[in-house]
């Protein structure tokens, strides 16, 4: 009671304050409603790469709650997009004016940057070594073609658009595109021997068509 004894149960407190000739003088009667308490859960740290955003809203359960997201004491304008790293603090209040608080630690981690998308040409019967086009040490790489992996990167001879996706040890990634193309080689015909006369000159031009 406020003036005595301490209750955290709802229900009706009663308390009489005696006089000091041992008459009661003053009964006191409290109804004390105990109301509940939004729980919204434990702490946590979230991680996210770069420049990429992160929506804190999905973070908790706050149906039928009134939240308010802060960092640093400053009000969250957009809790739904945020990329700025720091302990992140949630107030969620339920309709009885009951509130629980949360703390969302984000982390953000460094992406690769493998470079720009590219195009390459070789000469049919001819192989390409897509390995040699980006630097990945420390990576780890996924070379695919249609979404089926690439088996031998490093030897590919076949036409199309190949994906690569580059991951650091933090779960990073970062996708380029390579577009191969496979031209027609030349065919010059057969080989060929000819015999001459001593002093006489021949036209090598006129054995092979090399127009274009």
């Amino acid at each position: 009671m406020p003036w005595g004894t301490v209750v955290n149960s709802s229900g009706i407190y009663r308390d009489t304050i005696r006089a000091y000739s041992g008459c009661d003088s003053i009964i006191k009667k409290v109804t004390l409603t105990v109301q509940s308490k939004p729980a919204l859960g434990m702490d946590t740290t979230v991680s996210i790469c770069g420049s990429n955003n992160f929506n804190l809203t999905t973070a908790y359960f706050t149906t039928g709650l009134t939240t308010s997201w802060t960092l640093a004491t400053i009000t969250v304008a957009n809790p739904i997009a945020v990329n700025i790293q720091g302990s992140y603090q949630l107030i969620a209040a339920n309709s009885n004016g009951c509130t629980d608080t949360a703390l969302l630690t984000l982390s953000i981690s460094p992406k690769p940057n493998i470079g720009n998308d590219t195009a390459v040409s070789i000469c049919q019967g001819n192989t390409y070594n897509l390995t040699s086009l980006y630097s990945t040490t420390g990576l780890t790489t996924n070379w695919t073609k249609n979404g089926i992996a690439v088996t031998t990167p490093s030897a590919v001879n076949i036409a199309g658009t190949y994906q690569l996706i580059a991951a650091n040890n933090f779960g990073c990634a970062d996708t380029v595109l390579v577009d191969l193309t496979s031209s027609a080689k030349p065919n010059l015909g057969n080989d060929s021997s000819i015999n001459i006369c001593s002093g006489t000159t021949v036209n090598l031009t006129t054995f092979y068509n090399t127009t274009g």
